[in-house]
Order: structure tokens, then sequence, then C-alpha cells
């Protein structure tokens, strides 16, 4: 649903031209800056944040994908700074200054690494002549405070521990899927199956180190890479299909560039550092940086010198008015569940709570035998297909201490793919249930044997 709201908001991009673009570039700095200016005062309020402390994420925002964000503003204010007046250069060197801040302050080393790499590029693009005493006194100042910033911080760049870490996930992603799913991968969110199949092929140290890593940070072992969390998702063919891509724009890229200049290369410059960047890194695969990738996609297409004839762009408005027509209906449908899903979340926010393995889980705050009804039949087969597997687990977790719980919870047996999920559930239905706690050993054997490292056990051992 993102990537095609990404293409449509493209394509009507595209149609209306270059200067159009722009300002949807200028726009999104803006946002950018806004949202810049909304974090530096609450950090400024928040009397125990410290810039230098080592930290996970930022009020919630993922280090990575701040990092990550940072870059790929930079990548767009290297494009924006040709052809404007004064005005308009004050502002971009304000986004300029508070995106390296964020670089600075997310520490990710990858988003600075790639950083550093278009700066160099931008350098080395440059005539000797045009690089004078001013630039090099700026460049030398910025890199001299970075450093001094990066040497106070809690978290060191040479670290290699999480990256050690990282080649264990790497591991498990890459032998999981040829052992398991080797031709079309696992699909979307492979991270949420790959700790549950049946062929583990993986070493002792490594699986400490992944049962660790899921510990710490109370996750799934997602890959931090985009090449082997896509060979985990499609599988060896999806895997070949983005190869290919990749290849083929490349091959476009350079035939289409007619003039060797560094505002027509810097868009694919960018980009491919973007594919260097993504190798330790898997969060800049986000909504608003997808649009921010594309945009740079478009530049790279639009470096053509060919118009395109009326006809091809008649045939191409008519494919995006039937696209959006699909699109509409389809965005009507998702959005009606979605909708329907979190307004029952947030009418029940006191009876559950979000939880990232069991996706629900009760409060306790029902009381016993609250809502008894002998003529329970638990949830449609209908509504279960309709509304998915959130909505299903959603119900069960309201079904706490109901004569509903345990028919919905046979129902997980019969409806849900993951069984593991439901040996969990099941887990928890029993501990709460005295004349069943007999029933706890072999439950806790067969989640031991379907849950490798452990996820749903560990609340109940």
């Amino acid at each position: 649903m993102l990537f095609s709201e990404v293409v449509i908001i493209l394509s009507l991009v595209n149609s209306l031209g270059r200067e159009f673009r722009q300002k949807l570039i200028d726009h999104i700095l803006i946002i950018f800056l806004i949202n810049s200016v909304i974090l530096v005062s609450k950090m400024y309020l928040d009397s125990e944040f410290k810039i230098n402390s080592y930290r996970e994420d930022l009020f919630l925002i993922p280090v990575s994908l701040l990092g990550s964000n940072s870059f790929l503003i930079l990548g767009l204010l290297a494009l924006s700074f040709y052809k404007s007046n004064w005005r308009i250069r004050v502002f971009y060197l304000m986004v300029l200054l508070v995106s390296c801040f964020f670089l600075l302050l997310s520490l990710s080393r990858i988003s600075i690494i790639s950083t550093g790499l278009l700066f160099l590029y931008i350098v080395w693009e440059q005539q000797k002549e045009k690089i004078n005493l001013k630039f090099v006194a700026f460049a030398f100042v910025s890199l001299l405070l970075a450093f001094v910033f990066l040497l106070l911080s809690e978290k060191s760049l040479l670290n290699v521990e999480t990256i050690g870490v990282r080649f264990s996930i790497w591991k498990l992603h890459m032998l999981s899927t040829i052992y398991n799913k080797p031709i079309f991968g696992f699909g979307f969110n492979s991270e949420k199956l790959i700790p549950f199949v049946e062929n583990l092929k993986i070493s002792t140290l490594d699986f400490a180190l992944v049962e660790d890593y899921m510990s710490h940070f109370k996750t799934f072992p997602l890959a931090h890479n985009l090449y082997f969390q896509i060979f985990s998702s499609t599988g060896i063919f999806g895997f070949s299909v983005f190869l290919i891509w990749i290849f083929s724009f490349l091959k476009y890229s350079n035939k289409s560039i007619a003039a060797i200049n560094l505002r027509k290369n810097l868009p694919k410059a960018i980009l491919l550092i973007w594919l260097i960047h993504e190798i330790l890194d898997f969060s800049s695969l986000e909504i608003a940086n997808i649009l921010i990738l594309g945009l740079l996609a478009l530049d790279v297409k639009n470096s053509e010198k060919s118009n395109v004839k009326d006809k091809e762009s008649l045939q191409v408005s008519k494919t995006i008015m039937v696209f959006l027509g699909f699109y509409f209906f389809l965005f009507l449908f998702f959005s009606y569940r979605f909708s329907k899903i979190e307004q029952q979340i947030f009418k029940n926010h006191k009876n559950i709570h979000l939880s990232t393995f069991l996706e629900f889980t009760p409060t306790g705050i029902i009381p016993k035998g609250y809502n008894l009804d002998s003529n329970s039949s638990g949830l449609s087969k209908f509504e279960i297909l309709m509304y998915g597997e959130r909505y299903f687990f959603l119900q069960l977790a309201l079904a706490h201490s109901t004569a509903n719980e345990p028919i919905i919870l046979q129902q997980c047996f019969d409806f849900i793919s993951r069984k593991e999920i439901c040996y969990a559930k099941l887990m928890n239905y029993i501990v709460n249930e005295e004349p069943l706690v007999h029933y706890s050993d072999p439950i806790k054997i067969l989640l031991s044997i379907s849950d490798p490292f452990g996820i749903y056990l560990r609340n109940f051992l």
C-alpha cells in the first residue's frame, strides 16, 4: 500500500515538471525543519536529556532511522543548492546545520560514513579552482567539531560488538531461508517467522548472540541489511529480480545522462551511496524516506534529453487513472479494517497491553467470570478472514476470563498459521486456571520444540 502510494505521487510529480518537483523537495525540507524544532524543544525541556549519552531511540524515533533520514535530507540539500536566491540558501543552510546535528546525535555509524562518502564525492567532482580557502576552512572546522562530539560520546564508533551480532543475524536469515524457504522466502516481516523454523542451521555462539539481542531489545531479529532482508522475505527468485532491477536502473541511468557534470550525476551518486548504506541498515525504508528515494530516482530519469511523445504521455495518464481507481477502493478497504482495529484498541486501552511478541496481552483488570455467556460461539470465520490476525489476537485478549476465551483459543489452532503463538496463549490460559496447571509441562515441551529461542516461554518459566 505504501509503495503504491509513493508510485502515484511520483507519477503525478513527474508529469508536472522539474519546477514543481523542486517545490515538493522544499516542502519536505520545511517539514523536516519543523519536526526538528519540535525535537530540539523536547530535548531542552527534558532536564534528564544528555546530548552525548548513548541511546537506542530519541523520543520513540529509532536512532538508525534518524541517521538515515538525516543522510537523505543532506542528499536533497546537495541537489537543491543550485540556482537559488540568497534567502532560500539561508533556509537551506539552517536545514544543513540541523540535519548534521541529528546525524551526529544518532551516532549511526553507517549514516555518518555515508555522509562522508557523499561529501568526498562532491569535493572530487568540483574543479580545483572552485575549492577556495573559505570552503577548506569550513570543512575543517565542521570535521573538527564532529570529531570532538563523537570523542565525548558514550558510544564508540569503533565498537565491533554490535556488528558481530549483526553477522549472526545475517547468518540466521540466510541459512534459515536456504534450508526452509529457498525459492520464494518467508514473505514480508520474515524476522517474525525465522526464529521458529524447524531446520535451524546456526552455530551455538550465533544462537546465543541472537537470543541476547532479542532479550535486550525485546524485538524480533531484523536483518539490519537490505539485501539479507530481501533474500529472507522473497527468496532466491525475489532477490534475483531485485538485483536485475538495480543493474538495469544503473545501465539506463548511464545511457540517459548525456552531459557529465556534478548536477546530473549527483542523484545517481546519492542512490549508490544509499545502497552501500543499506549494508548495515534497513530502517531507511520508511514511507517518508521512500518518497525521497523516489524523487532522487526521478531526477536520474529526467536527466535524459529526449521528451516523451504526446501519445505516450496520454497512454501513461490513462494507466495512472485506472491504477488510481483500483487503489482508491483498496485504500478504503484497508482504511476501514485498520480504523476498526485501532478504534477498538483505543476504546479498550485499560484492558490490554501492546506486546511485541504476543500482539496483545490482557491487563487483568477484567473481573473473573465477567460477561459469561453459555451460548458464546467465538469469532466467525468471516471476521477472522476479513480483519486479519491482529484483530483476532485483540479479540482474544479482550476475551480474557470470559466464556469466549477457550473458544477463541481453540479457533487460534484452527485458523492462525503461527501455532507457537497459540501454544503461548494456551500456556498463559493454563497458568491462570488452577485445574489445568498439570498440563503446563506438555505445553512447555511443545513450545520449546517450535520456539527454540524461548521467546514465548520466557514469560512463563
